[in-house]
């Protein structure tokens, strides 16, 4: 069986959290903050990763604030194609430990689909 969740986000309302530091360091790990960084802080960036943890959150049939926003790690592979990583809580609730992922922005917005196969 396939579980898969979708989320559309304004990169605006992302940009506009990523202004308190709290946000950062409270919805993203140490390495999605410095793919951020290596990205050059790119708000359109920032609203992916965020939406790659929601759509996360729905596949899994629950809302993102059920499990650690850490325990959901947006990783790349040598392509560069996303791919999340699952931990603790979110480990449990999934079913696995690794889920398919797509991330796309175009101007005002950035969506992504996660696909978790159990």
């Amino acid at each position: 069986m396939v579980k898969v969740g979708t989320d559309i986000v304004r990169v605006e309302r992302v940009s506009r959290a990523a202004k308190n530091p709290q946000f950062l360091t409270r919805m993203f790990t140490p390495y999605e903050r410095e793919y951020y960084r290596r990205k050059g802080n790119s708000p359109e960036t920032l609203a992916g990763l965020y939406c790659a943890k929601e759509a996360a959150a729905k596949a899994m049939g629950c809302g993102i604030m059920a499990f650690n926003p850490h325990d959901a790690e947006v990783r790349h592979d040598d392509g560069g194609a996303p791919y999340l990583l699952f931990y603790d809580r979110a480990a449990q609730m999934a079913g696995c430990e690794r889920a398919s992922l797509s991330v796309s922005h175009d101007g005002e917005y950035a969506i992504a689909v996660c696909a978790i196969e159990v």
